[in-house]
């Protein structure tokens, strides 16, 4: 049984058409064995979502924000960003990516060594930004909240949801950590490798043991194994 996640946000639909282009999309859509984008070659819609200039998303990417949209309740529309930037969530309920990116991040920084495990580390990093909204760190309530806690809460949730999904996160844990501020060299308040890795593994055992993703109940303690 699916437990119940606070009330939605609402996503702003109310982007702003900026024009076509023709632009090849590489990187992630490339590779047969790795996530495709639309739209490999054609004329692309430019738009303003929620104050970025973006396209579109194409595909894995859709389906994957959508199955974690159905399953969290929290609304948000997915986007490739124009400029080359990591995956992020904007005020609004816009969550952003771009291939070059992530094509990056999992084939050279993350050097998966099977393409399987390529999707499931999108579930988790979508599921990140998805965290954002769902927990409102947008707003004013959450200002005065530790960055690094925003964020390692976020990762609790994205083992949350994947575990609600029951995504494969087969051996996923020890390249999750390979996002940590000690592994990139800049502190990006995001938490070392073990402090990611650890929060990631709470949201998981949260959702299988049937607790809130917030729960005060401590994974492991003596009230719940």
């Amino acid at each position: 049984m699916l437990l119940p996640y606070p009330p939605a946000l609402h996503a702003q639909d109310n982007w702003q058409f900026l024009g076509s282009e023709i632009e090849p999309s590489e990187g992630l859509g490339n590779g047969g064995s790795q996530p495709r984008t639309a739209g490999a070659s054609g004329p692309q819609r430019r738009i303003l979502a929620c104050g970025e200039a973006a396209r579109a998303a194409g595909e894995p990417f859709r389906s994957i924000v959508a199955r974690l949209v159905e399953v969290s309740n929290v609304d948000a529309q997915v986007y490739e960003s124009i400029a080359q930037t990591s995956p992020h969530a904007r005020p609004g309920g816009c969550i952003f990516y771009n291939s070059d990116e992530l094509n990056n991040l999992l084939q050279h920084w993350m050097a998966l060594p099977r393409s399987s495990l390529a999707e499931p580390m999108l579930y988790a990093i979508f599921a990140h930004e998805l965290g954002h909204l769902a927990h409102g760190d947008f707003s004013e309530e959450r200002a005065e909240v530790d960055p690094m806690t925003r964020e390692l809460e976020a990762d609790r949730f994205a083992g949350y949801t994947l575990s609600r999904l029951n995504v494969s996160v087969d051996d996923l844990t020890g390249y999750y950590r390979l996002t940590g501020d000690d592994f990139s060299g800049i502190r990006h308040d995001h938490g070392d490798s073990g402090q990611r890795a650890e929060a990631f593994t709470v949201g998981w055992r949260r959702a299988e043991l049937g607790l809130i993703e917030q729960s005060t109940v401590g994974v492991g303690s003596s009230d719940h194994p």
